[in-house]
This record gives structure tokens, C-alpha cells and sequence, in this order.
């Protein structure tokens, strides 16, 4: 059964009912996880950051905190960081991909879905082919998705928007429901970096 994406009504439908069925699993983990970060790491708990969703408009995203407070301070003219901003608890939640687990809130609120297009800076949207009318921003931006199983943010940029377009085009419910069920298995690949790898990745040869 194949999904239509243009008007996301069913994703929808599969995003409320799929976190509904699965909130005794993730409501413990969440207030564990906060827990965690309040003892380890102080406040905040949450960090929250603007990103570019459904027709690349903008809407506030939340993360558990996974970096020192002032993180942006210790960035280079290139974007690159100069200095160790990940603590040892962020590490751990964001090789496990635990630090997303907010984004719940997003998809309850219609920001996001379960599945899709990882959700980028509104300043990197001008950098896509097509800007804004690239396909990935056809849909709303993902909690996983294909770039997520295939390697998380280590996978080329080219890549990624090939993958982005497949689920724009391509979205069904066995493709939506698998790329849940796989995602588990691509969070234990120790692939993911810990801190901004753009230099690494971003093969797009677009100016920042």
C-alpha cells in the first residue's frame, strides 16, 4: 500500500497510532533518560534548536542535552568543532541514538513523523538542489529513516537526499513500518561521529 505523501494524511495516522501502541515502552525510557542527564549533566535537561520541516518551514525541535552549555562558542569560521563538546553522557545517548527521543514530542505535536528525512538547520535548506522544493521537504522530517539505516550521519549528503527522495516517492507502509523495525539494529553500529562532521560528508558543493 503505498502512502500519500503529499498530503501526509497517512503517516499521520500511522505516527499517532504506532506511538500510542508503544508509549509503555518510551515513556519510562524518557523520564530515565531525563533523569540521567539532570544527575549527570545539570541543566537543562532538553535542548531545543530550530529546523526546517514539512515545506522546509521552520519549527522548534527538542534533543536531550548532549553538549557542555555554550557549545556554539567553540566552533571555528568553518563550522568545525575546536574543542572535545560532547560529555561522556551525551556520547553515550547519542551513540544510541537515546538523545532523539524528545522528537517524540514533535511527532505528537505534527512537526515530524516516526519516519522520514532527518530534520536539518533551515540554514542548510538553500544548500539542496532545489532549495526548498528538493523532495525531502515533501514530507515531514523523521525520528529514523532510510539515511538513519543506512548509516546515521556518516552517510554522504548525496546519498542522503537519494534516500530522502526514494521516501518522498517511493513511502508505503511496509517500507514505513520495516524502517522502524531496522533501526534498532542500525542504533548498535558503531557509526555514528559524535560531534559535527561536515567536512567528512558533505559532498554537495554547495557554498555554507
Amino acid at each position: 500500500m503505498t502512502l500519500r505523501t503529499d498530503s501526509n494524511r497517512s503517516l499521520r495516522i500511522l505516527d499517532l497510532a504506532v506511538v500510542g501502541l508503544t508509549s509503555p515502552g518510551w515513556g519510562p525510557l524518557l523520564a530515565g533518560c531525563a533523569l540521567l542527564c539532570r544527575v549527570a549533566q545539570g541543566a537543562p535537561v532538553i535542548f531545543t534548536q530550530e529546523r526546517a520541516g514539512l515545506h522546509a518551514e521552520p519549527f522548534t525541535a527538542y534533543k536531550f542535552r548532549t553538549m557542555i552549555n555554550d557549545a556554539d562558542s567553540y566552533l571555528d569560521d568553518s563550522g568545525a568543532p575546536t574543542r572535545q563538546r560532547v560529555t561522556p553522557t551525551g556520547a553515550l545517548l547519542r551513540r544510541t541514538g537515546l538523545d532523539e527521543l524528545p522528537q517524540i514530542a514533535n511527532v505528537i505535536r505534527g512537526d515530524m513523523s516516526l519516519v522520514g528525512p532527518r530534520p536539518v538547520l533551515p540554514s542548510w535548506v538553500d544548500r539542496f538542489p532545489e532549495g526548498a522544493s528538493h523532495p525531502r521537504f515533501r514530507t515531514r522530517p523523521g525520528l529514523t529513516g532510510l539515511a538513519q539505516i543506512a548509516g546515521r550521519n556518516t552517510v554522504l549528503w548525496s546519498e542522503r537526499l537519494t534516500l530522502d527522495t526514494r521516501w518522498s516517492d517511493t513511502a508505503s507502509v511496509r517500507l514505513y513500518l520495516s524502517t522502524l523495525l531496522r533501526t534498532p539494529l542500525a542504533l548498535l553500529r558503531p557509526t555514528v561521529s559524535a560531534d559535527r562532521n561536515a567536512h567528512a560528508v558533505d559532498d554537495l558543493q554547495q557554498p555554507a
